[in-house]
């Protein structure tokens, strides 16, 4: 009987000490984080301004962002666990910029046809970084110049966005993209809505 209890015993520890190399084994997986590629097409709001009388922008959109990779989405393996922006992004929001310029009014012309206004807009930067110990906290920034120049006058500025959130659990890939995208595209949104720069253009 005693040797019943005896295995019995050795098996309880055996099967505690498979659950256990087994736990460790799904935490490393689930730690370990794929690359990730984000498509950057924000949602902007709509504009309720309309300039009074029509006038044609010149439109150029750029990227200075020295490099498409944004950040990293942590785990066992940061370093190849990243998360990148697709491509090149400026078709896409060139597209959306003017689509916003023209239910403002603007009439959006190529660069150099001789517009009434020369609107450039770079992005200069775009971050993600994840960190926190009990929860999962992400960082993101976004920053956009405009130089707007209009007949011998010129004027600048710039829109950032920072934003940070937690979460129970390491966002998923849906998460980052809408992460990502909300932070550009409140930046966006700024530049879109800043009375400063909107007299400027329609004067």
């Amino acid at each position: 009987m005693s040797g019943i209890r005896e295995r019995l015993r050795l098996g309880a520890r055996s099967l505690a000490g498979a659950l256990a190399i087994g736990l460790l084994c799904f935490t490393a997986v689930s730690c370990a984080r794929s690359p990730q590629v984000v498509i950057i097409s924000p949602q902007l709001a709509d504009s309720p301004r309309r300039i009074a009388e029509q006038r044609t922008v010149e439109l150029v959109v750029r990227d200075d962002r020295g490099s498409n990779v944004i950040g990293s989405r942590g785990g066992v393996d940061a370093q190849t666990s990243t998360i990148s922006t697709e491509g090149d992004i400026t078709p896409g929001l060139t597209r959306l910029i003017g689509e916003k310029l023209e239910q403002q009014g603007y009439v959006v012309v190529a660069p150099g046809s001789g517009g009434d206004i020369e609107l450039t807009i770079e992005l200069e930067e775009l971050t993600y970084n994840t960190g926190g110990s009990v929860l999962t906290e992400v960082t993101l920034s976004s920053s956009v110049d405009v130089t707007c120049r209009r007949g011998n006058e010129t004027l600048t500025s710039r829109y950032t966005t920072n934003h940070r959130e937690e979460f129970a659990t390491a966002p998923d890939a849906d998460d980052n993209v809408e992460l990502v995208n909300m932070v550009v595209g409140k930046s966006l949104d700024a530049m879109l809505g800043d009375s400063e720069l909107a007299d400027f253009m329609s004067n």
